[in-house]
Formats: structure tokens, C-alpha cells, sequence
């Protein structure tokens, strides 16, 4: 039962925040509409084109971020600018082969 109990607060609590959040929701729509209505049309007009023109800078600037992290990550992308291992001159890959004369290494 003690569980049970638990269960219950918690999505009681979560009720309580839900409802909350909705009552704060409402007021703000209100307060919103209200100051609207009291601005003139072409206050308002002119609010829509500040708003937008906010938004296209934002937009700009997020784009130009974006930009610059993704030439970030393509720099950062090493694996195909590596030099291919038979090229490099390694020593490793010019010795002879040991085991090249052996016909089983574990039987001598």
C-alpha cells in the first residue's frame, strides 16, 4: 500500500504543477491581449515588423553559427586527410617477412 500511496502524491503533484502552469499560461494570453488592445493599428503594425525583422537576425546569426561549427567538425575529420600507411615510407613495411620461410612457425 505504501507504494501505492507514493504513486498517488506524485502524480498529484504533478497535477498541481500542470494546473499551475495552465493558470500562469492564461494570465500572460491576457496581459498579451490586453496591452494589444490598448496599442493603436499602426502600433501594432509596426510591432509585427520589428518582431520579424528580430526574428530574421536571429535567424541570420544562428545560420552563420552553424556555419562555423560545422567547418569546425570537418576540420576536426582527420581520418581522411592521414596519409596512407604504404606511402609514408614506414621501415616496418620495407623489412623482409620472418615468417615468409617458415612453413609452420609452430613446428621447427
Amino acid at each position: 500500500m505504501a507504494m501505492q500511496d507514493v504513486v498517488e502524491r506524485f502524480l498529484e503533484k504533478n497535477r498541481a504543477k500542470k494546473e499551475r502552469f495552465e493558470t500562469m499560461e492564461d494570465d500572460s494570453r491576457f496581459s498579451e491581449r490586453r496591452e494589444e488592445k490598448k496599442m493603436s493599428a499602426n502600433e501594432r503594425e509596426l510591432g509585427f515588423f520589428r518582431h520579424r525583422q528580430r526574428e530574421d537576425g536571429v535567424k541570420r546569426e544562428l545560420d552563420r553559427f552553424r556555419k562555423r561549427e560545422g567547418s569546425m567538425l570537418n576540420d576536426n575529420r582527420r581520418l581522411f586527410k592521414q596519409k596512407d600507411i604504404t606511402k609514408n615510407g614506414n621501415t616496418i613495411l620495407k623489412q623482409r617477412n620472418i615468417f615468409l620461410q617458415q612453413k609452420n612457425m609452430f613446428l621447427r
